[in-house]
């Protein structure tokens, strides 16, 4: 037969790059590492970048590259096998003679498929001595092709692994041993989630094709209006800011529209019945085929295989996602939607309007509201939107969804919501809670007016009072605010049965003596309101009301009561599964924790609070979460990841412009700054919370800078300067009330009156810290302020007159600074939203010697020598330091001092060499190890936990400890070293091992639990054979037991070892033991 001829070049060069991509160094180092395999797989719908993504890596790496250009044509086999072979050929010449013949012996109705394969397989075997990869773009050109799957799984199965195969497709491939390629290994791939366009690369995008730099807020806008998708971004670029999917702009910036690229490439290929489909499911944004049938059929009138209609388009890739883990539900791409939409709309609007009709019936069953309002507003039914806000509105409030709320209210004409007071109460309740005050009150002003003309019903009357009680208490207006809410309880007095209004007036009431101070008659208030919920029932209301309760009690010093109470609270709100609260409420719990020194469960309440603010999009709480983050790891002495926690929060506080959260972050971000010595960025933060406090003229705001700025010129020297800040702040904070603060001025003024000398002063001051330290209930932030000013306390250790106080702070720190190692050890494990960096210095000591540095095994080939090694865990075991002479004693005794200074000096470098020039410092002529580093030693983590054991009184603490001790033993000191100097200590930590077992056996004897006691024994035995105690140990729990064979297995095992090791019997005393236990009892 002959060949398709003349061959075109233009399928099979690899096309030219145009100055318009962009390169995506993110994929193509996905790509490269997925180059192991034989075969990657490409997966996208139109418009993805496909293509382009492997023209960028053609032309961006050494790998030769065949490429090959499908087209529907090539659904002949012997077409595509002849560019096949022509595209390899096109790289390497001398490839292809044999393959070409062979394919010209064969009849195009009569290929041998396997002749073919092996053929062509033989001939890349030798004549192609190098990697390379063949790409076929658009595979799903020819995807219906079974002689050529065919042949493609057979050529992967037998080609040799310099070959690799990336296929790009918009539908899945069906080679027939496909999945035997997965199970071999031989198959990796990118698929849509990988190949969606990031904000970054987005904004790269921008300056590239548009030389116009886009912040990354708006390149994230454009990330989720377009999910990604290249095409549409490239076809969008030049469009301003109302959006993407503006597809008239499309039209003049790029020569084409969107909606007909998606009509040419896309829907205009699909059967007619696929067509339709696609046009009548985008009406339901996601569905599945039960939805089809209640909604779609009744709608048009005609019944479908709903389900195979879905897995067509599926299995073709149109633009769908499968979504949710239960049952067969998709949605659209986003642009795919909106252009199907808009087509249905065009051409067949009375069938748009019945499906939407039907769409919105389906909704109200389902309750699902904010569906049924987006169906009215798309029908333009005004009156159905009127009745869904007075029927539904309240409770879309008490869930705070102001935003949709007022997006609603927006479709509703003025005149509409004028003559309507339930409509102007809600109105008003929008405006309050977006913090527009005023309008809210004069608002609830015209709908209590109005309603007291038009309206009857108290209730209705009483919930207007009550809102705008709130209304005034937020105003500061505190009397009105009661008055308003004292009348509408009158409101209700004379209304049988129970009502929510009356109990939301009496928090009312509550919280507005709270705001005032007055927390005696604000607990006796909220917990009237509360008591009322819980006998109503209404478990969302009373969960609410906790939240308040919570922060009174708190206020209080009632920590473990509002712990409590927001525990309650909690469990209501999961029940409910309400995420906005959740967020809140976990949040309020994990610093209340915080204060109680209570660092993990604090961790993980605000990691969970994050979590739910996240799902919900609440940017302002996962501000305030990442802020609470951020607070937690500064007392936990982790500034670089405090820092990074402020600076995520910062991000969003400017973004959404909450003034008091960006003022809060440059505060704290001033104090890190100036404790790790960076004063002049410090300053810089400074300046600018102050000018931020001067235009909001909060006289508590200036008092907080002014604090920070005190702190600041302490630590440049300007103590007098200080001194007059201080004493001005202590006199406000003092009368404020704010402990915490008042605790830090004072702590940093003991330190300036210290260094001015004034003794008696300070000392006065010093004994009211010391005694508030001395309180059972002390706030952890107090001790935490007390640890950051550690090593200037230490200076005044020497002074007689507070040498008793200074001495109690240093012991408060010493074991503060114990206790946050061990919870940033534990927190490291969990931290996600702003995680831990892994130790930089792993070090295993037991078992099988090994050092990670950043998560890299240091390997033989990098110490270079045994020596340098050896050196490196001689000075980990003399962390007092050693000279020069002492370690050549151990490692070169025989050496002179010339050999000894050459081999140290090797030595030292080759060890530093491999493990980091600071492992090992050197003062005063010792070299010790840095143990200032962020390591971790098993070794020492083992010695510590024996030694916390060992003073440890409660017993379930203590055998927690020691079975951690026990645990990092995974064998010998430095079992591979030969070393004589290791020997005692290898021995020693030996020693301590079998001590730490004995222990443990004594008191799981103690306690009872006779199956760990043996599980105990046995270990002991394992590790000493000869161990005759362990052994009647064990012998007599499987007495306990009624095991007798058990313990005559085991005493014979202890006749063998003894023989064999000494050539001795057991003692006596184990044979008497033995046979006492086996004895039948008389």
């Amino acid at each position: 037969m002959a060949l398709f001829s003349p061959i075109s070049q233009i399928k099979i060069l690899v096309p030219q790059r145009r100055k318009e991509l962009l390169s995506r160094p993110r994929l193509l180092g996905l790509l490269d590492d997925l180059l192991d395999f034989k075969l990657i797989i490409i997966a996208a719908p139109a418009g993805y970048g496909k293509t382009s993504l492997m023209i960028d890596y053609a032309t961006s790496y050494d790998w030769p590259v065949a490429w090959l250009a499908l087209d529907p044509l090539d659904q002949n086999p012997t077409r595509f096998l002849t560019y096949f072979i022509s595209a390899i050929q096109q790289c390497f010449p001398e490839f292809g003679a044999k393959s070409t013949a062979a394919l010209k012996s064969q009849r195009e109705e009569q290929l041998n498929i396997d002749y073919i394969v092996t053929t062509i397989t033989n001939d890349i075997y030798e004549n192609i001595t190098e990697h390379f990869i063949l790409v076929l773009d658009d595979y799903h050109l020819v995807n219906q092709g079974k002689e050529i799957d065919e042949f493609l799984s057979n050529f992967l199965q037998k080609v040799s692994e310099n070959f690799h195969l990336v296929v790009t497709s918009r539908t899945l491939l069906t080679l027939p041993d496909l999945p035997l390629l997965v199970a071999r290994s031989q198959v990796g791939g990118l698929s849509l989630e990988e190949l969606v366009f990031q904000p970054e690369e987005i904004r790269k995008l921008f300056e590239k094709n548009n030389n116009t730099e886009i912040s990354y807020a708006d390149a994230e806008m454009y990330a989720q209006q377009s999910e990604g998708w290249i095409t549409g971004l490239l076809l969008t670029t030049q469009m301003n800011t109302k959006g993407i999917g503006d597809h008239t702009k499309v039209s003049r910036t790029s020569g084409i529209g969107l909606y007909e690229y998606l009509a040419q490439q896309v829907l205009d290929q699909q059967s007619s019945e696929i067509q339709n489909f696609l046009l009548w499911t985008s009406l339901l944004e996601e569905f599945n085929p039960e939805m089809c049938k209640r909604i779609i059929e009744p709608a048009v009138g005609i019944k479908q295989n709903w389900h195979e209609l879905m897995e067509n388009i599926i299995f073709n890739n149109l633009f769908v996602v499968r979504i949710g883990e239960e049952g067969f539900w998709l949605r659209y791409h986003h642009l795919f939607r909106d252009f199907l939409q808009h087509r249905m709309e065009s051409l067949y609007p009375e069938a748009a309007r019945a499906i939407l009709i039907k769409l919105a019936e389906y909704n109200v069953d389902a309750q699902d509201w904010e569906r049924v309002f987006v169906i009215y507003s798309k029908l333009g039914d005004i009156d159905s939107i009127i009745t869904l806000l007075e029927e539904r509105a309240s409770s879309f409030v008490a869930k705070g969804r102001i935003k949709q709320l007022s997006a609603w209210f927006s479709y509703i004409p003025e005149d509409r919501i004028q003559g309507n007071p339930r409509l102007l109460s809600l109105k008003a309740t929008i405006e309050v809670n977006k913090g527009n005050l005023p309008q809210g009150l004069e608002l609830l002003n015209a709908a209590i007016e109005l309603q007291q003309q038009v309206e009857t019903d108290n209730v209705q009357i009483a919930e207007n009072f009550v809102r705008r009680s709130t209304t005034l208490r937020l105003l500061g207006k505190y009397q009105d605010s009661l008055s308003d809410a004292q009348h509408a309880l009158d409101l209700c007095k004379n209304i049988k049965g129970k009502i929510p209004t009356r109990a939301e007036a009496m928090r009312a009431i509550g919280t507005t003596y709270y705001q005032q101070g007055m927390l005696s008659d604000a607990l006796t208030w909220v917990t009237k309101s509360l008591d009322s919920y819980q006998e109503m029932e209404l478990d969302e209301d009373s969960a609410r009301i906790m939240i308040d309760l919570g922060a009174i009690q708190e206020t209080l010093g009632l920590f473990d009561d509002a712990e409590k109470t927001y525990t309650q609270s909690l469990q209501l709100w999961n029940k409910k599964g309400d995420s906005i609260w959740q967020s809140n409420l976990y949040n309020n719990l994990g610093v209340l924790q915080h204060a109680k020194g209570d660092f993990e469960n604090s961790f993980l309440n605000i990691e969970r609070a994050m979590n739910y603010a996240t799902i919900r999009g609440n940017h302002r709480e996962e501000g305030y979460d990442l802020a609470s983050i951020g607070d937690l790891y500064k007392d936990l002495d982790a500034n670089e990841e405090a820092m990074d926690a402020y600076s995520q929060a910062m991000e969003i506080a400017q973004n959404i412009e909450d003034q008091y959260l960006v003022l809060y972050l440059r505060l704290a971000e001033t104090r890190i700054k100036t404790l790790q010595g960076q004063l002049k960025q410090a300053t810089t933060l400074l300046d600018m919370a102050y000018n931020q406090a001067k235009k909001s003229g909060s006289q508590l705001e200036s008092e907080q800078c002014k604090v920070e700025k005190a702190i600041l010129k302490y630590y440049y020297g300007d103590l007098t300067g200080a001194l007059d800040l201080l004493r001005e702040s202590q006199e406000y904070f003092t009368s404020s009330g704010q402990s915490v603060i008042l605790f830090t001025i004072e702590m940093y003024l003991v330190l300036v009156l210290l260094k001015h000398k004034h003794i008696n002063e300070a000392k006065e001051v010093l004994n009211r810290l010391v005694k508030q330290l001395s309180s059972t209930s002390t706030n952890t932030q107090l001790l935490a302020i007390c640890f950051e000013v550690r090593n200037d306390l230490k200076s005044f250790s020497g002074l007689a007159d507070i040498s008793k106080q200074i001495d109690f702070l240093m012991e408060l720190n010493f074991a503060y600074q114990k206790k946050i190692q061990n919870v940033r050890r534990r927190i490291r494990k969990h931290a996600s939203v702003v995680p831990f960096a892994a130790p930089k210095l792993i070090i295993r000591g037991f078992g099988k010697t090994e050092v990670y540095q950043n998560n890299r095994l240091i390997t033989t080939s990098d110490w270079m020598t045994q020596t340098s090694r050896d050196l490196f865990f001689l000075f980990l075991s003399n962390p007092e330091g050693m000279t020069k002479e002492e370690v050549g004693v151990i490692l070169w005794p025989d050496s002179s001092t010339e050999e000894l200074k050459r081999r140290f000096k090797n030595a030292i470098y080759r060890m530093r060499r491999a493990i980091g020039s600071n492992a090992v410092v050197f003062h005063d002529n010792y070299y010790r190890f840095n143990n200032s580093l962020d390591f971790e030693y098993d070794v020492l983590s083992f010695e510590q936990n024996i030694a916390q054991a060992e003073k440890e009184n409660d017993a379930d603490r203590k055998i927690k400890l020691y079975e951690a001790a026990v645990e990092l033993y995974k064998g010998p000191f430095l079992a591979d070293v030969d070393a004589t100097w290791f020997s005692a200590e290898r021995q020693r930590y030996f020693d301590i091992y079998l001590e730490s077992l004995r222990k443990l056996y004594d008191i799981y004897l103690s306690i009872n639990s006779l199956e760990k006691a043996l599980e105990i024994s046995r270990l002991i035995i394992k590790n000493e054979p000869f161990n005759e105690e362990a052994y009647r140990n064990a012998m007599g729990i499987y007495h306990e037991f009624g095991n007798t064979a058990a313990i005559i297995r085991l005493f014979e095992q202890c006749k063998q070892q003894l023989s064999r090791e000494y050539g001795l019997e057991p003692s006596e005393e184990t044979i008497h033991y033995f046979n006492s236990l086996i004895q039948p009892s008389r």
